[in-house]
């Protein structure tokens, strides 16, 4: 009987593991301009030169959580997750404009859009806020 349990409780944590664990292959991430040209500038304050003059906005730091539901399921998709940022990179909105087909991946992506951090598009040496497309691809 104590084989029995003892073997239970490692199936059971090797179970475990393999379900709170995803590979960083399991997903990316991307941002994308959604209306080109509709940027809207907010002059800074630029002493000398800029460097880099013309700059595509970009994820500083992204976040990512596969749902626990949706990995049990095996699901697999993309999320398309529009967004809008102020020229300080600051998420103003978001919302789904492209469905995985699966409502869990869908949250999971606004969840990931959300606390994800972005660095504003640049032009001309000002930055400016715009409308993105986020995609998500778990």
């Amino acid at each position: 009987m104590r084989t029995f349990i003892k073997n239970l409780s490692l199936a059971g944590a090797l179970a475990l593991a393999f379900s709170a664990a995803t590979p960083a292959e399991a997903f990316s991430v991307a941002v994308q301009p959604l209306h080109p040209h509709t940027a809207k500038t907010s002059l800074v304050g630029v002493a000398g030169a800029c460097r880099n003059p013309d700059v595509d906005a970009r994820i500083a730091s992204a976040f990512f959580e596969m749902p626990a539901i949706a990995a049990g399921q095996g699901a697999t998709g993309t999320s398309g997750v529009a967004i809008e940022l102020s020229s300080t990179g600051t998420l103003v909105s978001e919302y789904v404009i492209q469905s995985s087909g699966n409502p869990n991946l869908d949250r999971a992506a606004l969840l990931s859009a959300r606390m994800s951090r972005f660095a504003p598009e640049v032009t001309n040496c000002a930055a400016v806020g715009g409308s993105y497309l986020y995609t998500v691809t778990f």
